[in-house]
């Protein structure tokens, strides 16, 4: 087992997935069956490299030094009849060209033709007998620093492999930190740290909801510093739950704040400084406030409020503030533990925004019908796990439908991939890295394109360990930012002793987004990435302030035929990132309920673009 740990800790950049494919000269999807007789028949489904004349493949489970291996071998087939796995067949050999190159994985030296197969996250070393079928030699653990992901994803990579000659996996991040300064100070409990555009014109400040008051950063070009404008703009409010929006049709972004006892909406004026108004739904919220979120209410001017319960969501109408509408009748969630904050998305692809109920055991699925009217709930596979939980939306296989990972204080990470019609399938196991470094524990994250790849990443923050950042591979599969970590690389080791809010963002407009940490002490710190020469190309897309339709609205980015992922979009609060490497044309897609598809051709040239979409 030590040896495993040890292989899985590394990623290969010597032979990797590019390297792989191009070494083969047969490469096969096959569909198994169960062993017989010691022996497994696969149908051929797809010949993705080289020539193959017969339908089938058998590979005999013989692996005379490890019997144990052919055992598990024929427990993989047994148990998922017609399982999809991957044949590469030719002569392997590491990149000579990278440094340190080792014999190929499946190049021993004995003159027969050799195979690796991947099946159920496993790797499969395979010759070929004079027989022509391919027999077992050994499960290979050291390929899994090639790959260590699912069938499905390894699928979708070769033929993103095949098809751009400028392919690539990365190894490595990429990216690493140009500096960190602490930038303020906190009182009391602090609840969420999250980015707002408050004037709409894609300058993205700092909202950190404390109940000891809340506070309001901007960055400043002259000092290249956060700068604490709360005084300046009059913020008067103290948030255990907070939403943005636009909630009087003026074109500025208005803090809705729940200070435990009921909501006030703390309105922005025309020179930026707030006033706040008369607290609403006091003592109506007997359930509890978990969050807040604003949400397209279906009338033009009027955005509506999704609030978070410790039963059904409740729909809430600022301007009709006395009428409240529980969603889904009579909450169907009771027998599944707690609940947490909801997730608002277009999650079966229909263009109307979902809602999603997380709760320990289970979760609950609201479908929209049309905008701010839902379908009773019904269940859903994902759950949120013990303790502090929290959920949030990504695309990591870039396949345009929104995942979800959940994250839980006492439990462990899932990532639930969406597969259609709200049918979610847990494939943490088949995520890199991720599925056993820093898996447990977290309390909070997002998803973040850090290093500016058009690859969807990941952070986390803990209550009681440093944050960590993993980096995309491609086709959700992770490797650990190593370089990036802040206790190893000594940047700030006070955060290994928690944090309570974390975002990342790019408050700087340079197109390379920053992290900020607000740790278990109260101090808040933002860390800079290196940006090249001084911007990094990236489109950034963004619904208007005011406009028709508040979203939230799935944003896909597409790179000729490739599809560069989906991100949840909703006006003032949450953006789409596509980084580019390299200048060039790429496309936006979206579509409003009710409306057709739309699409904008955008060309990246030295420096980021922001795209404002008009539904």
């Amino acid at each position: 087992m030590a040896g495993i740990s040890d292989a899985w800790a590394l990623i290969n950049p010597n032979f990797t997935p590019v390297h792989l494919v191009k070494q083969s000269s047969l490469i096969l999807e096959l569909q198994l069956a169960a062993a017989r007789d010691g022996k497994i028949t696969a149908r051929v489904g797809h010949v993705w490299k080289g020539t193959y004349g017969l339908r089938t493949v058998t590979l005999v489970l013989s692996a005379r030094k490890f019997p144990d291996h052919a055992k598990t071998v024929a427990r993989l087939a047994e148990s998922t009849p017609g399982v999809t796995a991957v044949l590469f067949a030719g002569e392997f050999a590491a990149d000579p060209g990278a440094g340190g190159a080792e014999p190929g994985p499946a190049a021993e030296g004995d003159g027969k033709q050799k195979a690796l197969v991947h099946v159920a996250g496993t790797w499969v070393a395979f010759s070929r007998n004079a027989a022509g079928e391919w027999e077992m030699d050994t499960i290979s653990e050291t390929m899994a620093t090639t790959w260590n992901g699912g069938s499905d994803m390894l699928l979708r990579a070769v033929e993103y492999i095949l098809t751009d000659p400028d392919a690539e996996l990365p190894v490595k991040e990429g990216v690493h930190w140009s500096g960190f300064r602490k930038f303020a100070k906190l009182d009391g409990i602090v609840h969420a740290a999250v980015p707002v555009d408050l004037a709409g014109d894609g300058q993205l400040a700092l909202f950190i909801a404390c109940e000891g008051g809340d506070r309001l950063f901007r960055y400043d070009a002259k000092t290249q510093q956060m700068a604490d404008i709360t005084r300046t703009v009059t913020l008067a409010s103290s948030s255990r739950a907070a939403a943005w929006g636009d909630f009087n049709a003026h074109g500025r972004m208005d803090l809705l704040s729940w200070d435990g006892e009921g909501l006030t909406i703390h309105t922005q004026r025309a020179d930026g400084s707030f006033r706040a108004g008369d607290r609403m739904l006091s003592g109506r919220l007997t359930s509890g406030c978990l969050g807040l979120a604003c949400i397209d209410s279906g009338k033009a001017g009027h955005p509506a409020v999704v609030i978070s319960t410790r039963t059904s969501p409740l729909l809430w109408t600022p301007n009709d503030p006395q009428h409240v509408t529980r969603i889904g009748g009579a909450f169907a969630g009771g027998h599944l533990g707690a609940p947490h904050e909801c997730l608002i998305a277009d999650l079966d692809g229909d263009a109307v925004p979902d809602i999603l109920q997380p709760l320990e055991k289970g979760s609950l699925i609201y479908r929209g019908k049309t905008p701010g009217r839902f379908d009773d709930a019904m269940p859903c596979g994902i759950s949120a796990g013990p303790g502090t939980a929290a959920a949030f939306l990504g695309d990591y296989d870039a396949d345009g439908r929104l995942d979800v990972v959940g994250v839980a204080s006492r439990g462990t990470t899932h990532l639930w991939s969406n597969r259609g019609r709200f049918a979610f399938v847990d494939t943490l196991a088949f995520a890199g890295e991720l599925s056993y470094k820093g898996a447990d524990g977290a309390i909070g994250g997002m998803t973040v394109d850090f290093n500016n790849d058009g690859r969807q990443d990941l952070f986390f923050c803990y209550a009681a360990s440093s944050p960590r950042l993993y980096f995309n591979r491609g086709f959700r599969t992770f490797g650990l930012a190593n370089g990036m970590d802040l206790e190893t690389g000594n940047f700030l080791p006070q955060a290994a002793e928690g944090q309570q809010a974390a975002c990342f963002a790019d408050f700087t407009g340079t197109g390379a987004p920053a992290m900020i940490l607000v740790l278990r002490n109260g101090e808040a710190w933002v860390f800079s990435i290196e940006a090249g020469e001084g911007s990094a190309r990236c489109v950034r897309a963004a619904l208007p302030s005011r406009g028709p339709y508040v979203g939230p609205l799935t944003v896909t980015g597409w790179r000729g035929n490739r599809c560069l992922g989906a991100w949840n979009v909703t006006a003032g609060t949450s953006e789409a990132f596509f980084g580019q490497t390299e200048a060039g044309p790429m496309t936006l897609k979206w579509r409003v309920p009710g409306k057709a598809p739309r699409e904008k051709e955008i060309v990246v040239e030295n420096k980021p673009v922001r795209f404002v979409i008009t539904p």
